[in-house]
């Protein structure tokens, strides 16, 4: 079995690992953790509960082990010295708030967007020969495109061979709308077919372990989660099924088969042409195989409500387990929901890694 030493750069809850296991076990390859860096407490202690048995060390802020980045990835690095240990992939989600259409699209303006560097840094000292990147789509078009000309720049220059992908989750493996860019690097092989034209093969909906929503949506949920209440009430209803306010102005829809893009704000509740709601008379109804179309229950067409916790996780292709044990270990339902929100799909990266090794 192939054995790769990796290291987990804005770990979150696990997200890239979980799908490095997922592509691992079917390729007969097993993935070392050397390290991981992770800031914030909360999904430091999901990833912890679910990975037990792991003693990698959390970094905490990447600046740790790769020295202040106001230099760029020019200026001096301990990464090396601090860890000493050969990595042969990194893979990093770094902060995508400087480059989102939602915010104010600052780009490496913004101190977040500037931790590219930290990423730069690490792969000066520590030379592995690749790596995954994740990122918004607002990163393709910051700064009319020379935000990532700048990226790539670096990234070729510190001796990788790159491809960028746009890549939708639903085309790998979840039910799930959430198109992300993917930047994959090789410094092994500069003659490789890596390419931006042949992005991963996609996976056909029913080839995904949950071919729609309707398959993972939990029943009964007033049962299982006594106490909580995730329907929406009849005064909160009109709002959240309307078409926007404050110029803001989009048509919704409920028991989408493929969600809506997951968001760290879910737990706020905002729109149903923002989030993702389902009726009773969806969950309860009959799913046609053949049409891939979902016959409506004849009663609870009025009873709405969000997504549980477990089903925003199913929706990232996480596994129940976490979302258990950080429940058992105190996480709050609104923590569950930025941590699901922030994460990556995992089985868009299994698809990423194999598409990357594979290319040789």
């Amino acid at each position: 079995m192939k054995k790769l030493n990796a290291f987990d750069m804005f770990s979150g809850v696990g997200g890239f690992r979980i799908g490095a296991e997922i592509f691992g076990i079917s390729n007969g390859v097993r993935f070392n953790w050397i390290g991981r860096a992770e800031i914030e407490p909360n999904a430091d202690t999901t990833y912890r509960g679910y990975f037990a048995d792991d003693e990698t060390i959390n970094w905490g802020d990447i600046q740790n082990l790769t020295g202040p980045i106001g230099g760029g990835h020019k200026s001096k690095v301990n990464a090396h010295k601090l860890m000493p240990e050969h990595i042969d992939i990194l893979f990093a989600g770094f902060p995508c708030q400087p480059f989102s259409t939602m915010g104010a699209r600052l780009g490496l303006k913004d101190a977040r967007g500037t931790l590219f560097f930290a990423i730069a840094s690490f792969l000066k000292a520590k030379k592995p020969r690749y790596f995954v990147l994740e990122n918004v789509r607002g990163l393709m078009t910051d700064a009319g495109g020379d935000t990532l000309m700048m990226i790539r720049k670096i990234l070729s220059d510190l001796g990788y061979k790159t491809a960028v992908w746009m890549l939708n989750s639903a085309d790998y493996g979840v039910p799930h709308v959430r198109r992300r860019v993917y930047i994959v690097g090789d410094r092994g092989n500069r003659r490789n077919k890596l390419d931006d034209g042949e992005p991963p093969v996609t996976i056909r909906p029913l080839e995904r372990k949950y071919p729609t929503t309707w398959h993972l949506l939990e029943r009964n949920v007033e049962r299982a989660y006594a106490g909580k209440n995730y329907y929406l009430s009849d005064k909160i209803k009109p709002t959240i099924l309307s078409r926007g306010s404050g110029g803001y102005n989009y048509e919704w829809s409920i028991d989408n088969l493929n969600a809506r893009p997951l968001c760290r704000t879910m737990h706020k509740m905002h729109r149903a042409s923002q989030d993702n709601y389902f009726s009773d008379a969806f969950i309860n109804g009959k799913f046609d195989v053949k049409k891939m179309k979902v016959t409506h229950a004849r009663a609870g067409k009025d009873r709405i409500r969000r997504l549980t916790p477990l089903e925003a996780f199913r929706l990232q292709g996480l596994p129940d387990e976490m979302v258990i044990k950080a429940k058992m270990l105190g996480m709050s339902d609104t923590q569950l929901y930025m941590q699901a929100g922030n994460s990556v799909s995992a089985t868009t990266v299994a698809a990423v890694i194999k598409k990357l090794l594979f290319s040789d």
